[in-house]
């Protein structure tokens, strides 16, 4: 064992190692291993530098983003159905700015993101190839068989839709940085991504990577607009590959005169969700049923006989809001809404106000979290161990990005 070698590994490397597995445990562990690790990390480093915690720009524009969300959920706990799991989602909240802290450690550095970024695509082209495999064979390199309606869940086999809606948040990362070494290739795994999109029979995430092609088009000069219509040909033609995707384009046929519940049908029973989260936001406007409850008193305020999320309803069970805003108005209210419409609107400041060249390096980071937090995308809750790492990460990321560049005391020179 080298243990002069072991002697030079800094928290920063330790750190970027971590921020790696938030994203290469996903499909299996989920993030919370390397978040607790992260976490312990984070803590170490604020006792060490507690004098000068916030010194630096990214780690003052992370504590202000972190008391939008934190201070809202706070407020929901006295009126909460339960105030001992509002007061846990608070805990956990907390405890992941420590996990941020860590992130802007190790992310401070230029070299450090473009490491990550370079890994997080050679991540996403091993999740892609195994759902090609299993798209084909009908298992993918792991064993794990197509889910029972036939959808592709690649590494992901919890039977929803992590591969491909986790893919289009990374999206932006994966395209910005193939797009610096070449522009086919860059080109070719756009492609890659919107196969599997449809080979998941995921409409959320044919429409956040539509966003991304918007992006990349507004990015690109104009010359290479050929290849992104090949794209969007690519992104209609393919629909035929998936049986979930044709059943649900053909929800379109036939409808005649539409009622609620033929669009309800449509958005395969979203409506019905928003309609009894709203009924919760009307209830209970400035603090919300309680941050994490929506789930726990869904059945308290739906009000159709029919409805699949009841309990012997087709899906047996109650699920998320389906929508990141309206989740988070039903559980802290209004407050907790404006709240994190003025972490967005900061961001999108903080964004615009950065040089061009800071911005160039921000993007890929930035516009992933455009992409999960997009008004239009019906999938994510917010306080989720499955998604809130990778949130905080591309957060950590984009404000390090932003930042001057600090000189990272474990600089990764290989990319």
């Amino acid at each position: 064992m080298n243990w002069q070698a072991i002697k030079k590994i800094t928290a920063v490397h330790i750190g970027v190692f971590l921020a790696l597995m938030l994203i290469v445990l996903s499909p299996h562990l989920s993030p919370r291993l390397p978040s607790a690790l992260l976490g312990l990390l984070g803590a170490w480093l604020a006792w060490k530098y507690r004098s000068s915690l916030f010194a630096s720009e990214a780690a003052r524009r992370l504590a202000i983003i972190f008391a939008l969300l934190l201070i809202p959920i706070l407020a929901s706990i006295p009126a909460s159905y339960d105030w001992r799991h509002s007061s846990l989602v608070a805990v956990a909240v907390g405890l992941y700015f420590l996990v941020g802290v860590a992130l802007i450690h190790a992310l401070r550095g230029d070299a450090e993101r473009l490491w990550l970024a370079k890994w997080i695509t050679v991540i996403m082209l091993v999740w892609a190839v195994d759902g090609l495999i299993q798209y084909i064979f009908g298992r993918d390199l792991l064993g794990i068989p197509l889910y029972k309606d036939g959808r592709v869940t690649g590494f992901f086999a919890r039977g929803n839709m992590s591969l491909s809606n986790i893919f289009a948040m990374l999206l932006p990362i994966a395209l910005w940085y193939l797009l610096r070494k070449n522009v086919l290739a860059m080109l070719a795994f756009f492609i890659l991504a919107v196969v599997i999109a449809i080979v998941v029979g995921s409409r959320n995430a044919l429409v956040m990577m539509s966003v991304v092609l918007v992006g990349m088009w507004l990015r690109l000069p104009r010359r290479y607009s050929v290849g992104l219509i090949a794209v969007v040909l690519v992104m209609v033609g393919a629909i035929g590959l998936s049986p979930i995707m044709q059943e649900r384009m053909q929800r379109f046929s036939g409808l005649g005169t539409m009622t609620f519940e033929k669009y309800d049908h449509l958005a395969s029973g979203r409506l019905t969700i928003w309609e009894t989260a709203v009924r919760m936001i009307v209830d209970r406007p400035l603090t919300g049923v309680g941050a994490g409850m929506f789930a726990k008193v869904y059945e308290k305020y739906s009000t159709r006989p029919n409805d699949p999320f009841l309990d012997g309803g087709s899906y047996g069970r109650s699920l998320p809001a389906h929508n990141v805003y309206l989740s988070i108005a039903a559980e802290s209210g209004i407050f907790g809404l404006l709240c994190i419409i003025a972490a967005f609107v900061l961001c999108v400041k903080w964004y615009f106000k950065a040089p061009p060249s800071r911005r160039d390096l921000a993007w890929p980071y930035a516009f992933g979290l455009l992409i999960a937090m997009f008004p239009l995308s019906i999938e994510h809750t917010l306080y989720v161990h499955y998604f809130f790492p990778i949130a905080l990460l591309l957060l950590a990321a984009t404000l390090t990005a932003l930042s001057q560049p600090l000189e990272a005391s474990g600089q990764i020179k290989k990319v």
